[in-house]
This record gives structure tokens, sequence and C-alpha cells, in this order.
């Protein structure tokens, strides 16, 4: 896994998961996959939350804007997911697991194993992380994840939906 300091959002870029990263110099880590299909580990000096505001900024939208949109339009009521526009991403979060930012994931692609009710490991590609949720919550979040970019298609695309 290469690494990249000071990454700042590129809406080229394909975005796995952004999850905190404590040190001097930075407080997130930006996991991208490169085009031989490896991970790439990118270093900000903003937080979680912040990053993924920045990131739907330059995509027209914010949290509170993706999040007011989905809530209307699919009547989501919690652990509503995001919506990136431009680059077409369900975004979702899970409190860490010894963290106070929560981690986000740019896909529902992983694999869910559980470590206690309450603890999962989530597992996507060579990448693993400990969120504070049980596996039904987990398996739930991914098949809400599926539900909504299916339903964000056939916004797009109608006849794609339709027999």
């Amino acid at each position: 896994m290469s690494e990249k300091v000071s990454y700042e959002p590129n809406l080229n870029d394909d975005i796995l998961v952004v999850a905190p990263h404590y040190s001097a110099s930075t407080k997130s880590v930006v996991y991208t996959q490169t085009y031989n299909d490896s991970v790439q580990a990118n270093f900000t000096c903003l937080e979680t939350t912040s990053f993924i505001e920045h990131f739907l900024y330059l995509q027209g939208t914010s949290i509170f804007g993706s999040r007011e949109s989905a809530r209307k339009l699919y009547n989501f009521t919690k652990n509503i997911p995001l919506y990136a526009p431009l680059t077409k991403q369900v975004i979702h979060h899970y409190p860490m697991e010894a963290a106070p930012d929560p981690i986000y994931f740019f896909t529902n692609m992983y694999e869910i194993t559980e470590l206690t009710k309450k603890r999962c490991k989530l597992t996507l590609q060579s990448l693993s992380f400990i969120v504070e949720a049980s596996k039904e919550q987990c398996s739930k979040r991914q098949q809400r994840i599926s539900h909504y970019f299916m339903q964000k298609l056939c916004r797009h695309a109608p006849a794609i939906c339709k027999p």
C-alpha cells in the first residue's frame, strides 16, 4: 500500500473508505483504489466528517442536503446514507471503536465478521476496521445502501428497472 500526505478530495479518485487516523499532522486516512487495483493510503488534516463535507461540497451538495434529500425521497428515518451526485457514490458511516469520528464507506462490498454482540470487523480488500455495530445492523446497512443505489439508478434510468 502506497501513501500520500496532504490529500485533497479528487472526484476522479475511486475512494473506498475514509477512516480516522490521528497523528501530529493528520486526522484521517482516505483509502483509494488505484488503476492496478491496489489500495493507496492518502492522509489529510481534515477529520472524517469534514472531509466528507468538503467532498460533497465539490459536488454541489452537503451532508445536510444529501440526508434531507434521501429522507424525503426514500422515507429513510435513521442511518441515512449520503449520495455524491457527480461520482454517483452512496456513502454511509459507522461509529468506530476508540475514535471520536466515524468511519465512512463508499461501498457496501465488504465482509462482516461478528466479534461481539455490538462489535464487528468490516473487511474490504486488504483493509479491516472494527466498528461499534452488531452484525444485524451492519447487514441492514449494506442492504439499505444497495436499495438506495438501485433507487437512484431507477430514477436516472427508468428503463433499466422496469420489465
